[in-house]
């Protein structure tokens, strides 16, 4: 899987304001993210994200949590992760390592948890307060 943020391409001004926090050997990831008329936070669960000097890389494991500013939350994608589960897409050490994530993650996006309801929202209002330039072409 690819995913890229859009950092004003297409028909938008600008992307998303968005943090990314990737925990050295975690199974998982996590955004906040506020494009003007919503904001969330998402965790997505996956093989530990490696950095190659350019760019981060991970393998997606299909089940990601989420909470919306409306304080809407819960675990997605759990049909995904049955279907990779059953056609043999993942290891039995995998699946172990993302339901152990879930198992930690879910009580926390779906109650209050210092890191994921005030910690990144700080972070990032304080990247938004340098007010630099959207991100156009990476080198």
């Amino acid at each position: 899987m690819i995913a890229f943020n859009e950092v004003g391409c297409g028909n938008r001004d600008r992307g998303s304001h968005c943090i990314h926090l990737v925990p050295p050997g975690a199974w998982w990831f996590a955004v906040w993210a506020d494009d003007g008329n919503a904001r969330w936070v998402a965790v997505d669960v996956c093989v530990p994200p490696s950095f190659d000097g350019e760019e981060w890389r991970f393998t997606d494991l299909e089940l990601d949590l989420y909470k919306s500013g409306r304080g809407e939350s819960g675990v997605f994608d759990e049909d995904e992760f049955e279907d990779a589960v059953r056609e043999g897409l993942m290891s039995e050490s995998e699946r172990a390592a993302a339901l152990a994530a879930v198992r930690e993650l879910g009580p926390r996006i779906t109650g209050c948890d210092s890191l994921l309801d005030e910690v990144g929202w700080k972070h990032l209002a304080a990247a938004c307060r340098l007010s630099l330039p959207p991100l156009r072409k990476l080198p």
